[in-house]
């Protein structure tokens, strides 16, 4: 019995390359059902996300090279691609290799973002999708079980998923420190429909901020946003000092060439003697360095974030570390219920072979058809057996 994964991710592929692979559920559901009903593969499970599309496979056949042959064949037939055109982005695994990056899949050790959780509710639903159609069976049913709950040790015995690395994430938590998530504070995003603003934004809503104020020059952006959460605000970016004085945090992230606030304007709206933090996540900057200077004002830069950055991605690799021998004892406990799965399928015929034969027969017969290697294997084996029954 093979193992293997068929992978195009973010790794390989461009994004245009990876939304060319993209499955839905009922999509996945076809896919893996006729993959297992045409007797390509034995098993399958179907893992479709914006950043990777993962064909793993169990396989009786000898010829492993034959099935993946045959399964990038079917990949690229069932989306209408040209083969030629995926190969190259194709990361191919099987066996150990295999069972090892689906761990790491399913921990998010391969992902994006290292460590983020999102990616182990798409492994689940995936293992689900491929049990109800009956595309699983005993081997899949235990190696999912096992990838799935070594990723759930390794989020609590790690800091993986706890450790920020992205710096709209370290500005969400800036922020959110400032006010201490007081009712009354204000958070105003200057640049939320960008890619920083909007990890900004969206952290932000995670953690339920009471009140955040967004500007924006098209209203049908946030539109959706503001309807799920009430506590957001929009206003036009041309109001933007008109609401700066109700603003305990202020954040900016544009590509503007130019300034979205500066010294003298926001000075001169000030009417609330209190304490303020400006963030600024542009370059070239948004935020008029001066403003530092007003009374109460504390300004943070993107140099300051990616100082942080740096640390936090100095302490993600030590917790790598940590998590790779984690998923090296699952991938090893896996291994062994596997081969020990193959030769329990043998024991009729050893039970008889150890009841018509004496054990030093045996052991001598073993002893001469081993090499040194296995021999020592064996001896150490059968003595801790031995010291385990005393």
């Amino acid at each position: 019995m093979s193992i293997g994964i068929i992978s195009i991710s973010h790794k390989t592929a461009p994004v245009h390359i990876r939304a060319l692979l993209s499955f839905n559920q009922e999509e996945q559901r076809d896919f893996i059902k006729e993959a297992v009903d045409s007797k390509i593969v034995d098993e399958c499970v179907l893992i479709s996300t914006c950043n990777r599309t993962e064909v793993c496979f169990s396989s009786k056949s000898e010829n492993i090279n034959y099935t993946i042959d045959s399964i990038q064949k079917f990949l690229a037939s069932t989306k209408n691609i040209e083969m030629k055109i995926l190969m190259k982005h194709f990361r191919v695994f099987t066996d150990r290799a295999a069972i090892t990056h689906l761990f790491r899949v399913a921990c998010g050790i391969d992902s994006m973002v290292i460590g983020e959780d999102e990616i182990l509710g798409q492994v689940k639903q995936a293992f689900n999708t491929s049990k109800e159609v009956n595309c699983t069976s005993t081997i899949f049913n235990v190696l999912f079980r096992e990838a799935i709950t070594n990723a759930k040790i390794i989020k609590t015995q790690t800091l993986l998923s706890k450790i920020p690395v992205s710096i709209g994430t370290f500005a969400a938590n800036a922020a959110l420190d400032f006010i201490e998530k007081s009712e009354d504070k204000v958070i105003m995003i200057i640049g939320a429909s960008g890619k920083i603003g909007g990890t900004v934004l969206k952290n932000l809503c995670n953690c339920k901020a009471n009140k955040i104020i967004v500007t924006t020059r098209n209203h049908n952006s946030f539109k959706d946003t503001c309807i799920k959460y009430p506590f957001i605000e929009m206003i036009n970016y041309e109001e933007r000092y008109k609401f700066i004085d109700r603003a305990d945090v202020v954040i900016s992230a544009t590509s503007s060439p130019h300034y979205t606030l500066t010294k003298e304007e926001v000075e001169e709206r000030f009417i609330t003697l209190k304490d303020r933090l400006f963030i600024d996540l542009a370059v070239p900057t948004d935020i008029d360095g001066r403003i530092s200077t007003i009374e109460n004002s504390t300004l943070y830069n993107i140099d300051y974030f990616n100082k942080l950055s740096k640390e936090n991605n100095a302490r993600k690799l030590k917790e790598l570390e940590a998590a790779d021998i984690i998923i090296n004892d699952g991938v090893d406990n896996f291994e062994k219920w596997l081969i020990f799965r193959e030769f329990m399928g043998d024991m009729d015929k050893i039970s008889k072979v150890f009841k018509d034969h004496s054990i030093e027969n045996i052991i001598y017969s073993i002893r001469d058809n081993s090499s040194k290697e296995e021999l020592e294997t064996f001896i150490k084996c059968i003595s801790r057996a031995v010291e385990d029954f005393q």
